[in-house]
């Protein structure tokens, strides 16, 4: 069975296209989740929610019950005509020369699937999943193999839609189910540059069994990682000044009192950058980029297996089967833990003496508070090892009812399993005894004195992230058509699920005897809490009215009920309008609400370190700030809130499509409002707050060393929390156009898509957050096909933006890809080879001239100028 989102599905008693004699059923999908959370997970929910939940029930039982009296009404058959197809097909060659190994490679490197998505919304938040037709909540799609994929289809017209499965803009992902023989494959991708290389292979096999189907294979993807000393805009560079300088910490070895900075001792340049004038004194910074490897991009190999199979009961159904299992391990580094802490020296003579011999002319305060910005290199470097496991298992009944009245029953279980072994952090609290009582040596790190290496061993600590996520889905649908129209017989659909979910992801940082440390009391290390469960139950209805033969309108109604955050309902309207066979029109509107995430409702203990740019010591000279400010890594406490209730969310679009034999162009328009939605202030906008004196939003602080009004940043919080006046809009328009044509040399067919966003802003408790975005995007592919061989062009583009603080603006970029694809080659019919060259003049990643550490590091312009060579043996 194969459901195209929530308009329709194209499928025979069998489900498979093309092989059945059974009319066309039509598929409109629906939802309505929730249930009853333990007892002990449970948070506090207040009694306006309760009675909001009763209502929400009372709601579902009438939708229910309208289904049900709709099911009693007789049933006509539909025509193929009726069924709409998808606006955008991604097929098997395509994929071929794309020259990606995994399928999120892929996806994020077209224009209509990627985080702008083809109406600027990102699927991956947004958007609606499927494969085969089936939602797959949940689902790791890195893990996904491409080897199984026959072709990857964006349903519906270009319209909008937020969240969930009402609406349009639904991926499905069509795999090779009706494959018959067998296939080995095997790739490989080479940068010009080192790094990031790539190696896939691949076995398929696929055949009748009885009177069934089967489609078994393995998969294995390679990649390799990318280390900050490979590229010209990540690798440490610096001169006499922090200011300009790339990738470049402040916490090499340098000591904060009051406003003022030094840098502690002979800051030796073949382990630091040797002294450095900063904006309030001297630092000895630490070049981390000649260490650390790219923040994600690590080390990762992947293998995976999976099985489809369908067998017919009787002449009108059939049972089917998935199982999709991977193990993915990646690998990390990072430079040495730095921490920037403060204590008091005033008891602890022989360190003041130390520190005062090591820094000529530094004068201790009275009270003895000192704030050491310092990297831990005699620790040594941070590495992190993860092993992933993911298991998907679907098992199900479809078939016919009664004429027309078609049924899809499954239960599917999808758990995701990880571990992770993080080496080499340091305790606050153990290294501040530590170098208070002389052990540990803050001017030499790297001493090999016994009593310093003695103290190494005591602060150092290890981390072991457990991360646990299983879900399992009791799903029916139900549908067909009844109460013949002008245009034709309601098609309507129902589906009922019930979702059990739980969510684990918690990390311990212990020392060498066992003992656990707060997260946030840990240097160099960061990490969550979060340990619940959740259970939702949804309902789903929706109908396709043909008013008239040319006019088509699709109601949809959905109610989640979720034991947490109560009910969320939703809906939609669109209409379809043909002016003629080549001039259609379309409009929709929808309103939904979405429950906050699990991490929103319940992390704890979260630490994370984004980059600020501080002008407190700039405010009368804004250039002085750009050209001399460092740009730091601030440690930021964010946490949950499980108070959070559900955000809101409403959409407009209209379009057009106008298409002739051999070309066609369509045309959206969309806008659309999220309101109420669970959000924190960006760090850079509560710096500079901060910097202005301006009022922070509630619960936000911005901390610096030992309560200083202008000394270095040592902490930032920010709150999280529902707010009328935390909104967003999104207003933009979608323009794609396509046009086939034979010449005397070849076929040539070109695909266009632009998406222009008009306006984009977020605020949070009424504060607009700082940013910009690229105005223009474009994906063009131009493809000529000559007997047996295929060439492709892929231009990607998108324009110039502000960086968060408005000093710059990310430059422009635009990459071109080549390839080239034979069919049969070498004179062997199942041979294909597909070949080129991607990123093909090496476009370096868009940069911001205000902060050079801050590059947009796309795949594309990470990878850089790269040759892949792909090989498939069919037979």
């Amino acid at each position: 069975m194969h459901e195209c989102g929530f308009h329709s599905a194209g499928h025979t008693a069998r489900a498979r296209w093309g092989m059945g004699h059974q009319p066309s059923r039509h598929r409109l999908g629906i939802e309505l989740r929730g249930g009853i959370m333990t007892a002990d997970n449970t948070p506090e929910i207040s009694q306006t929610l309760r009675r909001n939940r009763r209502a929400h029930r009372l709601v579902a039982t009438l939708l229910i019950a309208l289904v049900l009296a709709c099911m009693a009404l007789p049933v006509y058959s539909q025509s193929q005509a009726h069924t709409p197809k998808p606006i955008l097909v991604i097929d098997r060659m395509a994929i071929e020369l794309s020259g990606m190994t995994t399928l999120s490679q892929f996806l994020s490197s077209r224009s209509a699937f990627n985080v702008f998505g083809i109406n600027g919304l990102s699927a991956a938040i947004g958007g609606s999943y499927r494969v085969d037709g089936r939602p797959v909540t949940g689902l790791d799609f890195s893990i996904f193999p491409l080897s199984s994929i026959e072709r990857i289809e964006l349903i519906e017209e270009g319209a909008t839609r937020y969240r969930g499965h009402i609406g349009d803009g639904t991926i499905n992902i069509v795999r090779r189910r009706d494959f018959q023989g067998s296939e080995v494959s095997a790739g490989l991708g080479r940068p010009d540059q080192p790094g990031i290389d790539s190696n896939a292979g691949s076995a398929i096999w696929g055949g009748p069994v009885g009177s069934g189907h089967v489609l078994v294979g393995i998969d294995h993807a390679f990649s390799e990682e990318v280390k900050d000393s490979q590229r010209s805009y990540t690798r440490t560079r610096f001169t006499d000044s922090l200011a300009g300088a790339q990738s470049v910490s402040i916490a090499g070895n340098t000591l904060l009192v009051g406003d003022d900075s030094y840098a502690i001792g002979a800051c030796d340049p073949q382990v630091y950058t040797g002294p450095l004038a900063g904006s309030s004194g001297e630092v000895c910074g630490y070049p981390y980029g000649n260490v650390a490897w790219f923040a994600g991009y690590p080390r990762t190999q992947r293998e995976s297996v999976f099985l489809h199979a369908d067998h017919p009961i009787g002449e009108s159904a059939e049972v089917y089967l998935d199982v999709l299992a991977a193990q993915t391990r990646t690998r990390y580094t990072w430079a040495p833990p730095p921490g920037t802490f403060t204590f008091d020296v005033s008891q602890a003579s022989s360190v003041q003496d130390t520190l005062e011999a090591a820094v000529p002319g530094l004068v201790i305060p009275v009270d003895g508070s000192v704030t050491l910005a310092h990297r831990f290199v005699g620790h040594g470097t941070r590495n992190w090892r993860w092993d992933w496991n993911d298991r998907n298992l679907v098992a199900g009944i479809r078939g016919e009812l009664a004429s027309g009245l078609g049924y899809d029953a499954h239960i599917r279980h999808y758990r995701k399993r990880g571990v992770e072994d993080g080496k080499t952090f340091v305790s606050e609290e153990l290294v501040t005894a530590e170098i208070l009582s002389g052990n540990y040596d803050i001017v030499n790190p790297l001493s090999t004195e016994p009593a310093h290496l003695a103290a190494i061993h005591r602060t150092s600590l290890h981390s072991r992230q457990n991360y646990d996520e299983e879900i399992t889905v009791l799903h029916v649908a139900l549908d067909g058509s009844a109460l013949a129209l002008p245009g034709g017989p309601v098609r309507w659909t129902t589906a009922f699920e019930f979702e059990d979910y739980s969510f684990q992801d918690v990390v311990h940082h212990r020392d060498f005897e066992n003992r656990e440390y707060d997260v946030t009391k840990v240097l160099g290390g960061g990490g969550s809490l979060v340990d619940t469960d959740r259970h939702v139950m949804s309902a789903e209805a929706a109908a396709s009215l043909p008013v008239l033969p040319d006019w088509e309108l699709v109601l949809t109604g959905r109610l989640r009920d979720y034991d947490d955050v109560g009910g969320t309902p939703a809906w939609r309207v669109s209409s379809h309008y043909r002016v003629n066979d080549a001039f259609r029109f379309r409009l929709h509107s929808d309103y939904t609400e979405f429950s906050p995430g699990i991490r929103d409702l319940y992390e704890s203990d979260r630490n994370v370190f984004p980059y600020v740019r501080d002008c407190k010591a700039y405010l009368d000279d804004p250039q002085a700030c750009v050209d001399q400010a460092p740009v730091l890594q601030i440690k930021t406490e964010d946490v949950g809130n499980p108070n959070l209730v559900p955000a809101k969310a409403s959409s407009v679009g209209i379009g057009a499509t106008l298409r002739f034999t051999s070309m066609f162009l369509t045309a959206d328009w969309y806008r659309q409002k999220v309101w109420n939605r669970a959000s924190r202030p960006s760090t850079q906008l509560l710096v500079n707050l901060e910097n202005r004196g301006q009022d922070l939003p509630e619960g936000a602080q911005v901390l610096r060393v030992g309560g200083s009004e202008t000394g270095t940043i040592e902490k930032i919080v920010r709150p999280l929390m529902n707010d009328r006046d935390n909104d967003s809009r999104t207003e933009g328009l979608a323009l794609r156009a396509g046009a086939a044509w034979e010449t005397a040399w070849a076929l040539l067919d070109l695909d266009i898509n632009y998406l222009r966003t008009i306006d984009s802003y977020s605020r949070v408790q009424g504060v607009k957050q700082p940013g910009d975005f690229p105005r223009h995007r474009v994906h063009a592919v131009l493809r000529a096909s000559r007997g047996d061989l295929t060439a492709s062009w892929n231009v990607h583009s998108m324009s110039s933006y502000y960086n968060p603080t408005r000093t710059g603006r990310w430059n422009s970029w635009t990459g071109h890809d080549l390839a080239l694809h034979w069919q049969g080659a070498y004179g062997l019919q199942g041979l294909r080879l597909s070949a080129g060259a991607l990123n093909i003049d090496d476009r370096k990643p868009a940069s911001n001239p205000a902060n050079p550490n801050n590059p947009v590091l796309s795949y594309d312009s990470v990878r850089g100028r790269t040759y892949f060579i792909n090989a498939s043996l069919g037979w």
